[in-house]
């Protein structure tokens, strides 16, 4: 899966949010380890309508590794918490489970790919 995610496209993880931490992961909802910075603030506002695509979504380790495998050397404080291989359509993306006790956004998501993954209301 994450190869083909890989294979001849350019990242755009620097556009993307990246963390100045010291460990990872460093959750974004609470970056007490270093500053997060989020590239969508850059982002004209045509662009945050609704779209259609693939997430993966995966540890943030694997997500700094595949997202970076493509990029120049990074500093060692800089982590790469997301990117977008626009050509696929695929984004990839932190497990939303991991954030999902300090944002609402996080718990919906994680509540979904939960279903995704096989679960089901008790009835």
């Amino acid at each position: 899966m994450f190869r083909q995610f890989c294979q001849g496209v350019l990242f755009i993880a620097l556009a993307g949010c990246v963390a100045e931490a010291q460990e990872v992961p460093s959750p974004p909802a609470s970056p007490n380890k270093g500053e997060t910075k989020c590239g969508v603030e850059g982002a004209p506002p045509e662009f945050h309508t609704g779209t259609h695509g693939g997430i993966i979504f995966a540890d943030p380790p694997v997500v700094h590794q595949v997202c970076t495998s493509n990029m120049p050397p990074l500093d060692k404080n800089i982590i790469v918490l997301a990117c977008t291989n626009p050509a696929n359509r695929v984004m990839l993306l932190p497990n939303p489970c991991l954030y999902a006790e300090v944002d609402p956004y996080a718990r919906l998501m994680c509540h979904e790919m939960a279903h995704l993954n096989g679960w089901k209301h008790e009835a």
